[in-house]
């Protein structure tokens, strides 16, 4: 119980004392209503979890196992909460402390250093694959639709009621919103091409989205009234630190394998969503105007929302297909798992995104497969094939690659996976293989399979295949021998 107890604090305490201090955070803010120490605490709170961020960061980008563009791409956004920390001190120092105007001030050397960073971290967990001009249109047109609903909100909501004053303070109000527009619109693309598989990136989707309405509440309250701490915005503001602590956290602890997307997907809805937005704020600004021209603006609003439905079913339907024709392409027919060509070239892009971790390679030969060809007809041996494919893809993990490499032969791709623990896997393959016979009408198929098996750290896939089949002969030969004496 004692390594379960301490793997369970590794693993979660981390996440709860996060939790447990957003939650007494927001507790306390509403219980101090009217404390003298409202804005000395609450300009405080930024830190703890900004030290926490930085810390995970670092640790994550010195693992070895990244690939040098996840190592890129969360060094800069361990870079942008480094900078988020030296303004939030800064601002906590001068205003708290010092009791002195921290809006401007060196503090927002950090403020406008974070999006910077944050933006091109961003674009680099963004990048996958080079896909076709035409997809990389559509994307980019997907990317201004949101970028620009968003545009359009923060200009009626923010920018139009900024003051006429000169100087910093009206482009430091200026510069937040703006930036604030071009990270809407990198995490869009992101949250576009990998949906919400990734917990790491979530987190840090949502994190971001609380810093533009906090970013946003600023600027309109330093235009309108002037911005004090401890006022409403230090609860998104402070959230998003804690939840941009959690990300990098979960992503230290998370595999090294990169968040790009793989395989075909449905559109995302953000464009439609923006759209129904955009048409929703055109209402809103026209409210007081003539009744004519309110019908027009309710008019584009659900032209543009039936336009925006059509074109998401559309292409729902086209992804579909997509879908279909590309499992058509990469599945066998008879196993269900990845054919030859698709299964390596998976198996190499595995490979290559971790080049020093050790992956185990599992060779998987039938045994006797052509004596029930022989004996029960090649129909019989169609259903032992694949009722041994179905049995070794129910023993293996989900991401783990199974592939029929040719005849009676599969291979199966485990990353992460020593020798040690692979050999314990081939071993329960060879177990769940030989339970239970297979039934095809009223006859009864014995069935086994041979595992031969090779782990290294930086080998390539030839190079584990060659040595997996040779400790498959090896396997088999002894077996041989063993029956014979």
């Amino acid at each position: 119980m004692a390594p379960a107890r301490r793997a369970w604090r590794r693993g979660w305490l981390p996440f709860g004392l996060l939790g447990a201090y957003l939650v007494g955070y927001l507790v306390w803010f509403v219980a101090s209503a009217g404390s003298s120490l409202r804005t000395f605490i609450s300009d405080a709170a930024y830190l703890p979890p900004g030290v926490v961020g930085v810390i995970a960061g670092v640790a994550l980008v010195r693992r070895r196992d990244l690939t040098g563009r996840t190592r890129l791409a969360w060094g800069f956004i361990t870079g942008a909460i480094a900078f988020r920390l030296f303004g939030d001190t800064s601002w906590w120092w001068l205003e708290a402390v010092r009791e002195e105007e921290p809006f401007p001030s060196v503090a927002d050397v950090g403020f406008v250093g974070f999006p910077l960073l944050f933006f091109a971290g961003l674009a680099l967990l963004g990048r996958g694959p080079r896909s076709p001009l035409r997809e990389r249109a559509l994307e980019a047109l997907d990317v201004l639709v949101v970028a620009a609903s968003a545009f359009a909100a923060i200009w009626f909501f923010v920018l139009r009621h900024l003051e006429s004053t000169d100087g910093l303070p009206l482009a430091l109000n200026i510069y937040y919103p703006v930036t604030d527009v071009v990270l809407i619109g990198a995490a869009a693309r992101v949250l576009m091409r990998t949906g919400t598989r990734s917990p790491a990136l979530l987190a840090t989707l949502t994190a971001c989205a609380l810093f533009v309405v906090a970013d946003c509440g600023f600027a309109y309250l330093s235009a309108t009234g002037g911005f004090v701490g401890g006022e409403w915005l230090d609860i998104p503001w402070v959230s998003a630190c804690v939840i941009f602590a959690t990300a990098v956290e979960l992503r230290r602890r998370g595999p090294a394998r990169r968040e790009d997307l793989v395989g075909a997907r449905p559109p995302s809805l953000l464009p439609m969503v923006a759209v129904i937005g955009i048409g929703a704020l055109l209402v809103w600004a026209v409210l007081d105007a003539s009744s004519g021209l309110l019908v027009t603006a309710l008019a584009v609003v659900a032209v543009l929302t039936m336009s925006a439905f059509r074109q998401v079913l559309g292409s729902r339907q086209y992804a579909s297909l997509a879908a279909r024709y590309r499992a058509m392409a990469t599945r066998d027919a008879l196993t269900g798992v990845l054919t030859r060509g698709e299964g390596m070239a998976r198996a190499d892009a595995v490979l290559a995104a971790a080049p020093r971790a050790v992956s185990a390679l599992l060779m998987l030969d039938m045994d006797r497969f052509k004596e029930i060809n022989d004996r029960y007809g090649h129909p019989a041996g169609d259903a032992a094939l694949a009722a041994v494919a179905e049995r070794v893809r129910s023993t293996v993990q989900q991401d783990d690659i199974v592939c029929r490499y040719g005849g009676d032969e599969f291979f199966v791709l485990l990353p992460d996976l020593d020798a040690h623990r692979a050999r314990r896997v081939a071993d329960r393959i060879e177990q769940s293989v030989a339970a239970d016979p297979v039934r095809v009408g009223t006859q009864v198929l014995p069935v086994a399979v041979t595992v031969g098996v090779a782990a290294r750290a930086g080998a390539t896939l030839p190079r584990l295949m060659e040595e997996a089949d040779t400790a498959l002969r090896a396997r088999k030969t002894l077996r041989r021998t063993q029956r014979a004496a």
